[in-house]
């Protein structure tokens, strides 16, 4: 069952997947570089006043952790290609399996940060005044959002378990 993750790029005809990805890594990595020199330039005390700022790192913290839970993967699963007589059945479906756990945890990752992208959509409409005022709201109200997502994630999860 855990294979069944494993089938990211599925066939010969997923190099525009893979491109796109690229890119867009490429671009999370330029938009870091660029909120690093604003805040070496600006200060961390000055950087922090900005509204939506603590919003776009954490978008771009949990985009390089994604990458990074990629780079893993991918690297485990070249690893996996190899045959190695030494290994038996055993051991490699436990390792497929924790393949398939890092991808799933990166599918999580991800849906997180998709939502966060749909919250950063606020900052690009804030045109008219109401939407102004909303978009206050929700940026003075983020770290209490959080917490409160902290605190009912840990609730959920004791009555998960």
């Amino acid at each position: 069952v855990y294979g069944f993750l494993l089938d990211r790029y599925p066939s010969e005809s997923s190099s525009p997947k893979i491109g796109l990805e690229v890119l867009v890594y490429a671009g999370v990595i330029m938009y870091v570089i660029i909120e690093y020199r604003h805040w070496h330039h600006e200060g961390w005390k000055r950087y922090m006043v900005v509204d939506w700022v603590l919003l776009d790192v954490t978008n771009y913290a949990l985009f390089l952790v994604g990458a990074y839970y990629k780079a893993t993967y991918l690297r485990a699963f070249f690893a996996q290609l190899e045959t190695d007589s030494q290994r038996s059945s055993f051991q490699v479906s436990a390792e497929i399996k924790d393949i398939a756990l890092s991808l799933e945890f990166q599918d999580k990752l991800s849906g997180v940060n998709g939502f966060l992208l749909w919250i950063k959509l606020f900052k690009y409409a804030l045109i008219t005044r109401r939407l102004l005022r909303l978009g206050h709201t929700i940026a003075g109200a983020f770290v209490d959002v959080l917490t409160f997502g902290f605190l009912f994630f840990i609730v959920a999860y004791a009555f998960a378990v």
